[in-house]
């Protein structure tokens, strides 16, 4: 499997230690919204996963996300 199918199946966070919300609630470093942030150790491993995947998009997207 390769190293960016591992990081976004696995259940380690996203922080990069950046830890700065934008001007749209969006972490500048992991692009978590607060609410993520917060639960993410509650969250079930599926629910990271797709926290992730939405992650990458408000990267890729971060005038929709």
């Amino acid at each position: 499997m390769n190293n960016y199918l591992h990081q976004m199946e696995s259940d380690s966070s996203p922080c990069k230690g950046v830890c700065r919300l934008d001007e749209t609630g969006k972490c500048v470093g992991c692009f978590r919204t607060l609410d993520e942030i917060t639960n993410w150790s509650t969250f079930t491993k599926h629910q990271k996963i797709e926290v992730k995947r939405v992650t990458q998009l408000r990267l890729q997207l971060p005038d929709f996300f």
